[in-house]
Order: structure tokens, then C-alpha cells, then sequence
């Protein structure tokens, strides 16, 4: 570390931190020695370029000269004692818990990376202005705040990436409940990647690995929509309702119950005298109609005469209306009606476009008709009485 004559030996870093120091004419327009301090502190505590005795070494010496350092601001000319640490090596040893070799390669580094310079007297008449010299960190303030912005964008970015792979794995977990023993192992495989990638630092590549898992959890989407509605574009007029994929779907809602098939006159099962594959339990049609027209009213919609219409027409009428409210397609209603029959049907139909817990109506509906739908008895009186009591407390 030292020449044949006691001193460092020179290095083109050492003489460049030489050229900083005796060339340093003050800081930047606005800019303080206090502020100067912070930014130097910063820029040593947010670098991964030193070593961590490294770092402690700097930030010992800045705390030794803190009081000089601040002094600068109230006088006129640069003080280059100011800048200039002297202390022992005992006292640096004592402040950091380190041997006076781990000292030494400290400074080394320090001077390398052209945070100081090395004053050495040229013999042993020393003075203040020999010693560790400070002046070149403080000559590269501006690189310093400048690094300092890269830095919190750069965490700002990974935040968010981290953030983003965090959605995806939760996404991810909700698709593995609704798709089961489909796609298991692609599911665990994507989930152990965001896992990986959530903790990386490579930005870029996170970056890159984001977009591919994005688009396969679109995939996975798709696929998870098709499983529980089909046709997805069988609105008429070509508007596609997506059922949102941060929930377990299932056939029906969770106010609907299904019940094993119930024996004969265990309960009024509504009907108009129609052909019912599958029964469904619903109010009765004069309980159903006043709620359902004081619902029309209160979007809009034009209501049929009572009078001039029969009961069980009024009911079917009303059906269709909501289909076409929900913009569900005639293919869909005909399959219903087919399945539960024109009075079950017109229940279901009623549920989806008045009752407010089911949020992607169209494909409420269509559940029904999905293969997957294998309920016996489906009861809608539970939920039509909440929304009826949700419609008479808007209207008060």
C-alpha cells in the first residue's frame, strides 16, 4: 500500500480525486453545505459500489468534519482545512471496531472510488491541511443528487413490478379454485414464477417476465370463462359481458339454493300449466309482478297493463323484458324456457336482471343452461324477497 518512501503509492484514480479536490470552486447556485452533506450522506448509504467498511469509513469521516464542513456556509473563501480529517488510527480503529488493516483497505477504497483524497505531507512536519481530504465527494454533489433520482425511480419501478406480480399470483390463485384439477400444474408453475420474479432485481428482465405471464394468465382467463358460460358473443347486439375473474363463480348464486328434488306437495312449485323439465320455487305471480313493475319504473321501463293481460302472460312478458334488459340472447331464453319451463324460466330471468347481488347478469342466467348445472329444485323466493326489501328501502 505504501511506496519506498512511506507514502501511497499514486493510482490514475488517486490523481484524478487530486485533480477534484484542488480544482473544487464551490458548490452549485443554491445549493448549501448542509444540503451538500445530506446528498454526500445519501448517495454513501444508497450505493452498492462500496464495500460496507467502506461505507462506515465515510460516514465517520463526514461526522468528524460535519462541524467544519457546516461552518463554510457563513464564510466567503474555500477553506480547504475545512475539508481535510486527520485523525489517529487508534481513534478511527475505536469509532468502527475494526483493525487498523481493515482501516487502511477502507481508505484504499474510498480513494479508488474517488470519494477522497490522500493529502500526504511530504514529511513529518505536519499541519491541518494534510490528511484525508473530503473536497472530491463534495465536488460530485450534482452526480450524486442526479443518482440519487435514478435510484428512486428505479425503486418507484420495482415497487410497482412487485406490486403487478403480486396481482398475477393472486389472480393465479383464484383461477386455481374456479378451473380445480384443470391446468393444475400450469397454474403451480405460474404461481412459483411470480414467487421468483416478485423478489428479483432485474428490473428489465421483470419486466419482460411480467408481460409473458400477463399474457398467459389472459389465457388461463379465457379458458376459465369458457368453463362456466359458452358463447360468450351471443349478445345481439354484439356486446360481450366478460364475468369477472377475482371471484370463485359458480353455477348459481349464493341466494339461489339448489336442494335435492323434493317429493309432491312438499311445497308450491310456480307454474302456469306449462311443460317443467326442472321445477323452480318462486313467489307467487301476485307477490312477483308489483315488485317487478315498481322495479321497471325505477329504470325506466314501461310496465304491460294488468288488466288486459292474464297473470301467467304478465309473468312471461316480464321475463322476456328482463332478458332483454340483461341483453341476453333469444337462443338462451328458448333454452330456459325448454329446461325450467316458461314460468320457471321467466323466475330466473326476473332474479338476474332485478336482484343487485348478481353482478354479471347475462352470465348468471346462462349458468342455467351450462352442462355443468345439475341442481334439482332451484329456489329463488329467498333472494326475490331481499331485493324486493332493497327496492321498497330505495323507494321510502
Amino acid at each position: 500500500m505504501n511506496g519506498k518512501t512511506g507514502h501511497r503509492s499514486a493510482t490514475p484514480n488517486s490523481l484524478r480525486g487530486e485533480l477534484l479536490a484542488r480544482s473544487f470552486k464551490g458548490l452549485p447556485d443554491g445549493m448549501s453545505y448542509h444540503q451538500a452533506l445530506k446528498i454526500v450522506r445519501r448517495h454513501i448509504n444508497g450505493t452498492s459500489d462500496l464495500s460496507r467498511r467502506a461505507k462506515l469509513l465515510m460516514l465517520a469521516l463526514l461526522q468528524i468534519q460535519a462541524i467544519a464542513v457546516l461552518n463554510c456556509d457563513g464564510e466567503g473563501g474555500l477553506d480547504l482545512g475545512a475539508f481535510t480529517a486527520f485523525p489517529r488510527n487508534d481513534t478511527l480503529e475505536g469509532m468502527l471496531a475494526m483493525s487498523r488493516r481493515t482501516v487502511q483497505k477502507a481508505i484504499a477504497e474510498l480513494r479508488d472510488a474517488l470519494l477522497v483524497w490522500c493529502n500526504d505531507a511530504p514529511d513529518r512536519n505536519r499541519s491541518r491541511f494534510f490528511g484525508i481530504n473530503l473536497l472530491p465527494a463534495f465536488a460530485r454533489v450534482e452526480e450524486f443528487s442526479a443518482a440519487e433520482v435514478d435510484r428512486a425511480t428505479n425503486r418507484s419501478i420495482a415497487r410497482n413490478v412487485q406490486r403487478q406480480f403480486t396481482g398475477l399470483k393472486i389472480e393465479l390463485e383464484a383461477l386455481r379454485q374456479m378451473l380445480g384439477s384443470q391446468s393444475v400444474n400450469e397454474l403451480e408453475g405460474l404461481i412459483r414464477q411470480c414467487d421468483l420474479w416478485r423478489r428479483s432485481r432485474d428490473i428489465e428482465a421483470g419486466m419482460r417476465q411480467l408481460l409473458e405471464l400477463r399474457a398467459a394468465v389472459d389465457v388461463l382467463k379465457a379458458a376459465a370463462v369458457c368453463a362456466v358460460t359458452k358463447d360468450k358473443d351471443e349478445s345481439p347486439q354484439d356486446v360481450i359481458s366478460d364475468t369477472p375473474l377475482t371471484y370463485k363463480t359458480r353455477p348459481i348464486s349464493k341466494d339461489v339454493d339448489a336442494v335435492p328434488p323434493q317429493e309432491s306437495g312438499a311445497g308450491s312449485i310456480s307454474g302456469c300449466g306449462d311443460r317443467v323439465r326442472l321445477p323452480v320455487l318462486g313467489p307467487h305471480a301476485e307477490d312477483l309482478i308489483p315488485a317487478i313493475e315498481a322495479a321497471f319504473r325505477s329504470k325506466g321501463l314501461p310496465i304491460y297493463d294488468v288488466d288486459r293481460t292474464a297473470t301467467s302472460n304478465l309473468l312471461r312478458l316480464y321475463g322476456r323484458a328482463s332478458a332483454a334488459t340483461i341483453r341476453l340472447s333469444r337462443r338462451v331464453v328458448d333454452e330456459l324456457e325448454e329446461k325450467f319451463g316458461v314460468s320457471g324460466a321467466s323466475h330466473i330471468l326476473i332474479q338476474a336482471a332485478c336482484d343487485p347481488a348478481v353482478r354479471n347478469r347475462p352470465g348468471w342466467a346462462r349458468s342455467f343452461v351450462h352442462p355443468s348445472f345439475s341442481a334439482g329444485v332451484v329456489d329463488t323466493r329467498r333472494s326475490f324477497h331481499r331485493w324486493r326489501a332493497n327496492l321498497l328501502a330505495e323507494a321510502t
